[in-house]
């Protein structure tokens, strides 16, 4: 099952930081989208398996707890 895993651009660029190049977290995220809403908010938007959304996400709890919130959201997006 694959996820688009939507958070807003200082949220991605914090856990991005922290996500070093060798770590398959990192190539997930790397290929992201920037995109600019209706509401002019920029958001970066990434597509992945539901099994690589969940490491991110287990990456993101511990190192940028906001980030993680926005994987959660995206996760429970997919399940509905």
């Amino acid at each position: 099952m694959k996820i688009t895993v939507v958070m807003p651009i200082e949220r991605y660029n914090s856990l991005l930081k922290e996500c070093e190049p060798l770590r398959p977290e990192y190539a997930v995220m790397v290929n992201g989208i920037i995109t600019r809403g209706g509401d002019q908010r920029t958001t970066v938007q990434f597509l992945c398996d539901l099994e690589q959304a969940e490491k991110l996400l287990d990456f993101a709890r511990q190192t940028h707890p906001d980030a993680a919130s926005s994987i959660e959201e995206s996760i429970h997006r997919r399940e509905l």
